[in-house]
């Protein structure tokens, strides 16, 4: 009887012990993220960005059927410069310029094509 008291005692112990220190472990956590913020925020006001951007150029461009249910040539690249830019946290005054690009081919298996078109179409 002695030891299954004992036992209990361990694991209530225990127990209480690792419940504390993630609960500490989370505040310092929130506290480090705060006062980074924080110094990140100070230190950002002071520090001028660069206008120029350079984006790495893809050789080898393709054209692209309309008829295929894919974008056009044109609203293809506007929206590949809009994500670069929307990445990059950059203002609309910079000069982004995307001079060409390539389809990567597809090499992911069937099946997790199909799982991924039905959990999207579950979230709708």
């Amino acid at each position: 009887m002695n030891n299954l008291s004992l036992s209990v005692n361990v694991i209530i112990v225990g127990m209480v012990v690792v419940f504390v220190s993630l609960v500490l472990l989370t505040y310092i956590i929130v506290l480090a993220n705060k006062i980074l913020n924080a110094v990140k925020g100070s230190s950002g006001n002071n520090r001028k960005t660069s206008g120029n951007i350079s984006v790495q150029e893809i050789s080898g461009t393709r054209q692209i059927n309309s008829s295929d249910g894919d974008l056009p040539t044109d609203e293809l690249i506007a929206v590949i410069t809009a994500a670069i830019m929307a990445s990059g946290n950059t203002n609309p005054g910079y000069n982004i310029r995307l001079k060409s690009f390539r389809r990567i081919p597809q090499t992911t298996p069937v099946w997790n094509i199909a799982g991924r078109n039905e959990y999207i179409a579950g979230k709708l």
